[in-house]
């Protein structure tokens, strides 16, 4: 499995680093949500709370920052659905609070952002995609024989069509 430690390529070990990155990562979301993703990184900056240095040091720029934002989304996403699947025993119901979960954070939105400046990352954006399709899959496939989910629902409905 995909540790969110491997995907986004944490550039420091201390704790401030780190916290920085995270403030980054969550205001940038926010903002590519609201405003979409070329919306100004000083916005992106002065959201998280940290100067623009201190973003340019997480991500060196625009599309680095799309990606990063789309691998914690992965990750966070694929954390929940297997949580899910551990804690929740109604397979109808792990699936639904999943959809919940992904609508309130507006995933959707966010998918639309997944091709734009991919190239680079080819390889990471093959397994980051991957990753958001296969935990929630997992729920689908776990409701489904129980009569709870009918069979023609896709993932799409959860996460919208992510383009490949």
């Amino acid at each position: 499995m995909i540790t969110e430690t491997d995907v986004l390529r944490i550039r420091g070990t201390c704790a401030d680093s780190r916290r920085n990155r995270d403030l980054i990562l969550v205001a940038a979301r926010e903002i590519f949500v609201e405003f979409g993703a070329r919306v100004s990184l000083d916005d992106i900056a002065r959201r998280a709370g940290v100067g623009n240095a201190t973003l340019y040091g997480h991500c060196a720029d625009r599309d680095t920052l799309i990606h990063d934002v789309m691998l914690s989304v992965a990750v966070r996403g694929a954390d929940h659905a297997e949580m899910l699947v551990a804690e929740e025993s109604d397979a109808f119901a792990a699936v639904s609070r999943f959809a919940h979960a992904a609508a309130d954070r507006r995933v959707g939105i966010l998918c639309g952002m997944f091709a734009m400046g991919t190239e680079k990352y080819a390889p990471d954006s093959l397994a980051q995609r991957e990753l958001m399709l296969s935990a929630p899959t997992a729920l689908m496939e776990r409701a489904q024989p129980t009569g709870t989910l009918r069979n023609d629902v896709t993932i799409k409905y959860l996460w919208g069509e992510c383009p490949h």
